[in-house]
């Protein structure tokens, strides 16, 4: 008899993986609808690739009745092409990206060279309080101008002024090729870990430690034994794998071949109490007498 409280359990496990990548979302820039249409077509994607498995031929109905999405919209998305290997998703960023996506761009935010211009913050005409009103969704202005100096997107260049430093709103420290394989190493990781669920006889082993090394001078030693356990651990390992494969092509063996992985994971967690962002003055403008 299957579990009732199952669903329960698994709607926990999901809110509790998303806060994290949620948390890599904004750090990006990605709006929550965004995220939203990217769940959407996952779902769609995940559904017909199991038909296809059970090779069942691809039932647009059945996918919309297991995922809950339209029919309609399944159409749509099983018909979206490709790009760079990833499927084409409707572009939706958030209202802070959308106004600085106006200013790079639009006629009236720009200079003669094209180039965004430097803004006025307050009052009428081609400044940064028309562009918030138009295409800020009714946020505040202030609270615009907050975000955008915490991601380093804009500069304050007089009491009455801002300059673009970013065409997009996001933290620092990110670069395409790193998220490449942030992505790769998740999915894997999350994969193997569903596969105990749904193959229990498959061999999987997680194993963990966590403590406090309390001494400062301690820490690097314990890190370079580490570092160096590890080492050892995955080239024996790999040696080992390019040994049994280079036998098996010798005797031309016709079982089929397993695959197999092996990841190693250290991290040193920060203090809570230590993590704190950089605390940022927060200024007063003030609009100029008309």
């Amino acid at each position: 008899m299957k579990d009732p409280d199952v669903r329960i359990a698994a709607r926990a496990a999901i809110s509790t993986i998303l806060v994290p990548l949620t948390g890599f979302a904004v750090d990006v820039g990605l709006s929550a609808r965004e995220l939203q249409d990217m769940c959407r077509v996952a779902a769609v994607n995940v559904a017909a690739d199991r038909q296809k498995v059970s090779n069942l031929r691809l039932n647009i109905s059945g996918i919309a009745a297991i995922t809950g999405i339209p029919r309609a919209e399944v159409s749509r998305i099983l018909r979206s092409k490709k790009i760079g290997g990833q499927l084409a998703i409707g572009h939706r960023p958030h209202s802070i990206n959308k106004i600085l996506s106006v200013w790079n761009e639009h006629p009236n935010f720009t200079n003669r060279s094209g180039r965004p211009a430097d803004l006025k913050i307050f009052g009428q005409g081609p400044t940064f309080e028309t562009l918030v009103n138009r295409h800020g969704g009714g946020l505040p202005v202030r609270a615009v101008i907050d975000e955008l100096i915490r991601t380093g997107s804009v500069e304050i260049i007089s009491p009455q002024k801002l300059k673009l430093r970013s065409p997009i709103s996001m933290d620092r420290g990110f670069s395409s090729g790193e998220i490449k394989v942030f992505s790769r190493r998740v999915a894997q990781l999350i994969e193997s870990m569903l596969d105990r669920f749904r193959k229990p006889d498959s061999q999987f082993i997680l194993s963990n430690i966590e403590g406090d090394i309390f001494e400062d001078n301690a820490l690097p030693v314990f890190r370079k034994e580490v570092i160096s356990s590890s080492d050892d651990l995955l080239t024996g390992l790999r040696e080992s794998l390019f040994r049994t494969a280079k036998n098996g092509r010798k005797k031309k063996s016709k079982a089929k071949s397993k695959r197999i992985r092996v990841m190693v994971l250290y991290q040193e967690i920060p203090n809570p109490e230590r993590v704190r962002g950089a605390s940022i003055q927060r200024r007063n403008f003030r609009r100029s007498a008309r």
